[in-house]
């Protein structure tokens, strides 16, 4: 009887097919569950959802999709993910729009190194750079009943390495959408319908205006800051801000002329230096709609 030992491994001779095939196999899938193990090992999970804010009376938006945009798993160094949004516009008014990424949970870090495009529907590119650097992008403005396709992409760059494996993230896009202002004038009340008033110090002075769209009222309430800048008794830098969503910029619903109002710039409480410059600024968000300036006297 042979020895067990010669019967399962042959000291002379040639190696059999056998063998030589289920070596070549074992090196194969070694090298094989390496590659996958390291693929694997740099993969993470993403998931984007898309927010509509809309911050003005009269706005009909609407997103498709209404809330995720992008659900990835395992996306390896140089991928590409893309996908599609469209902004409707399904009120009456026009209005204009802005986009912000933020991070809603997750790695910051693998946060910090996404690349993302944004491209319009005619192909021209609205952004190109670092997730983290999309702040306050203009989007443009959307006419009533119009829509808008964005195309956004989001790539991993090929040079990540082991240190982003199994990570998770969650961006939030947030559009923030506003009536479109250009079409409305600030028209100032007394005492300062003429620019370059003089006010004289220590009086309480009511500050009043209204808007107007090519000589009409305009009739709606909106969220507009008033504010004034210039400097205080030991000349000083200072900029005092009144706004209706705080209650501080009166809205005046009249029939005859429906208007905003400060009605107390008391300059004990808010400090001006004789003889100085200030302006007063109507800003509708990121809009200016008009300003004026008045002097302190003496």
């Amino acid at each position: 009887m042979q020895p067990l030992k010669s019967f399962f491994f042959i000291r002379k001779g040639p190696i059999s097919p056998i063998v030589k095939g289920l070596y070549v196999f074992m090196v194969f899938f070694i090298v094989l569950t390496g590659v996958v193990y390291f693929l694997n090992g740099t993969r993470f999970s993403l998931a984007a959802d898309v927010v509509s804010v809309v911050k003005s009376e009269g706005i009909v938006a609407r997103i498709v999709p209404e809330q995720t945009l992008f659900t990835i798993s395992n996306m390896a160094p140089g991928n590409r993910e893309t996908a599609q949004l469209t902004i409707f516009n399904e009120g009456t008014l026009d209005f204009s729009y802005m986009m912000n990424a933020e991070l809603s949970g997750g790695s910051q870090a693998l946060y910090n190194i996404l690349d993302l495009q944004i491209y319009r529907s005619d192909g021209k590119q609205l952004y190109a750079g670092k997730m983290q650097g999309l702040k306050s992008m203009e989007l443009g403005t959307l006419s009533a009943s119009g829509s808008e396709t964005l195309d956004f992409f989001i790539g991993f760059p090929i040079e990540c390495g082991n240190e982003y494996q199994n990570l998770n993230l969650l961006i939030k896009f947030v559009i923030n959408v506003t009536e479109r202002p250009l079409q409305l004038q600030v028209v100032w009340e007394p005492p300062l319908e003429k620019s370059d008033v003089n006010v004289r110090r220590g009086r309480i002075m009511p500050i009043r205006f209204h808007l107007e769209d090519n000589g009409v009222y305009d009739t709606v309430k909106r969220d507009l800051t008033l504010v004034i800048s210039g400097v205080d008794e030991f000349n000083n830098p200072v900029e005092y801000v009144f706004m209706v969503s705080q209650g501080t910029l009166l809205w005046q619903s009249t029939s005859s002329k429906p208007q905003y109002e400060l009605p107390l710039l008391d300059t004990g409480k808010y400090p001006m230096k004789a003889g100085s410059y200030y302006s007063g600024t109507v800003k509708y968000g990121n809009f200016t709609l008009g300003t004026t300036q008045f002097k302190s006297g003496k």
